[in-house]
């Protein structure tokens, strides 16, 4: 498993309106269910970490690692996906 990258949200004080392009799935020590490959964010108070998962993922430091010890964090999935796949190059090949 790769390391989590941190990264912060625009803050806005509270854990459910981070932004407009990610909606939150799950608590901490939950299941994010999802079909498909998303993007999941793992975190709280503008301290996230986060992978690509496929058809949902267990929301825990044990997975993501823990980007803000001692807070109860959330799993949030990003909207837009299309930058999951990439766009094919001449001739049929992937650029």
């Amino acid at each position: 498993m790769s390391r989590p990258i941190c990264w912060r949200f625009p803050s806005s004080g509270n854990h459910s309106t981070y932004s407009a392009n990610w909606s939150l799935c799950s608590s901490a020590l939950e299941t994010c269910e999802f079909d498909g490959s998303k993007e999941v964010a793992f975190g709280v108070n503008g301290a996230f970490a986060y992978q690509y998962h496929t058809d949902g993922v267990y929301c825990a430091p044990s997975v993501f690692g823990d980007p803000c010890y001692g807070k109860r964090k959330y799993c949030w999935t990003r909207k837009d996906t299309s930058h999951l796949t990439p766009p094919e190059g001449p001739a049929g090949f992937f650029a």
